[in-house]
């Protein structure tokens, strides 16, 4: 995989931001998307990296990603549809991925449609104790889904 191609289009969705701040569900994040350091410290109020750590640490996270991603796989895909599964993954975790529908519904070769509407579930975060569609994650999913469709070039 393209790992400069996906880390461009990752920072499209995540944004880079080199000092800390707490996500739309109140978790510390820092660079593209990152919680965790590649030491498995968490990030933490008040942390501070330059852009080159960032693409470093979503890359290092990246690549263990993408190793538990083709683990995962029963059926081959294009790189443009790894791209879109390891945004998700990215996003929704590994644990997220392997136990949800978009994965069974890849291996076991469902059509496009069924996959798209189990993939455009993932919209929601966790505020305040209750699951609510966040927007820019209904956007988010509707790219990553264009992306695996082959009608979005990441």
């Amino acid at each position: 995989m393209d790992f400069k191609r996906f880390l461009r289009q990752l920072a499209l969705f995540e944004g880079i931001r080199l000092n800390a701040y707490q996500d739309q569900v109140g978790i510390w994040t820092i660079g593209i998307g990152t919680i965790r350091y590649p030491d498995g410290t968490p990030v933490m109020k008040g942390d501070k990296i330059t852009l080159a750590q960032a693409y470093q640490y979503a890359e290092v996270e990246a690549r263990h990603m993408l190793a538990a991603l083709t683990k995962m796989l029963k059926v081959p895909q294009t790189e443009e549809q790894l791209i879109a599964l390891l945004s998700l993954q990215y996003n929704i975790g590994t644990a997220g991925l392997a136990s949800s529908t978009v994965m069974r519904s890849i291996n076991a070769k469902k059509d496009i449609a069924t996959i798209e509407r189990a993939w455009l579930m993932w919209n929601k975060g966790t505020i305040d104790g209750k699951k609510v569609e966040i927007p820019g994650l209904a956007t988010r999913r509707k790219s990553e889904i264009k992306i695996y469709k082959g009608l979005l070039k990441p």
